[in-house]
């Protein structure tokens, strides 16, 4: 098995469940926990003067969908795939691919209905075959997807620098900005949560939408913003926290790779070492597309 259709996947969950408060108590908690609201995110790097667009997250107002798009990426052949971590495996391990996977000529965007229905999909480009039904939206909790990324310079450069800001809208720039000439591996973790948990494990930084968030166990600090969707939209009381991990060069020759995992099953079975569990994946860029094409098929309309 190629080494490029593998990545190493460590699962992590939050055990428990947080008290759900009553909803008038949210106001209450917003003003302690400043949230970042908005329809749309764009996530983007800043390294020296340049501002590099990474990935976007969408809380569909209408029904509460979270769908996380990535347009930006400069190479758009990729591997899809519903990938299955058995009971009999020990992990850390690495996952293949391939096995339940199909290639992509189009950059695709994952979404998370509120029915707990997940797939990879793309308007009028590709059929919506990698999918999955998992906890629906309401009872999610925990870890919700991490995006893996080597060579943020393979990114679209954003025009302007867009900095945080508390105001409603249906559009935000959140940015991390990052040592000059950094050209390493990065780590993207997604946790959704009740905003009554948010605030256990973190500290503010002056007046802004940064956050610093401590690891328990380990004392290590991480930056990171709390979003969410409009206080009309669906689910007000549930925000993703979304953190930066800068992690060693994911690729031997140090080439440019997009990696993403979400989906995840309800926190009792991810946790049980003695059950299977699914996830949907995704890996930017394939080798031999044609080749891979041929051996495991296509979700492309043109093929």
């Amino acid at each position: 098995m190629p080494s490029s259709h593998s990545i190493a996947i460590i699962i992590k969950c939050v055990q428990g469940k947080p008290r759900i408060p009553k909803i008038h108590e949210l106001k209450i908690m917003e003003d302690a926990v400043p949230v970042v609201r908005a329809e749309r995110f764009t996530i983007a790097t800043k390294i020296g003067q340049y501002f590099f667009k990474i990935f976007q997250i969408h809380f569909k107002k209408s029904d509460g969908t979270i769908i996380i798009d990535f347009p930006y990426y400069k190479q758009c052949s990729g591997l899809l795939c519903k990938a299955t971590l058995s009971d009999k495996v020990q992990y850390p391990s690495k996952i293949d691919f391939t096995e339940g996977g199909k290639v992509t000529s189009q950059l695709v965007k994952f979404s998370y209905h509120p029915d707990g229905n997940v797939h990879f999909s793309q308007d009028r480009k590709i059929f919506t075959q990698i999918r999955k039904r998992t906890v629906p939206l309401k009872g999610a909790y925990g870890h919700f997807f991490t995006v893996q990324i080597n060579g943020p310079q393979d990114f679209k450069i954003h025009p302007r620098g867009s900095k945080e800001t508390f105001r409603p809208a249906k559009r935000r720039h959140l940015v991390f900005e990052l040592p000059d000439g950094f050209n390493d591996s990065l780590k993207f973790l997604g946790h959704y949560l009740h905003i009554s948990e948010v605030a256990k494990n973190m500290v503010s930084v002056g007046k802004s939408a940064w956050y610093i968030f401590i690891n328990e166990s380990t004392g290590e600090r991480y930056p990171g913003f709390i979003i969410g969707p409009p206080l009309d939209s669906p689910f007000p009381d549930k925000v993703l926290l979304i953190r930066l991990v800068m992690i060693p060069i994911m690729t031997a020759d140090n080439s440019s790779c997009l990696t993403f995992v979400g989906g995840f099953d309800a926190h009792e079975i991810v946790t049980d070492p003695t059950k299977t569990t699914t996830f949907l994946g995704l890996l930017y860029p394939t080798e031999d597309f044609n080749v891979m094409k041929k051996r495991i098929g296509t979700v492309d309309f043109s093929q």
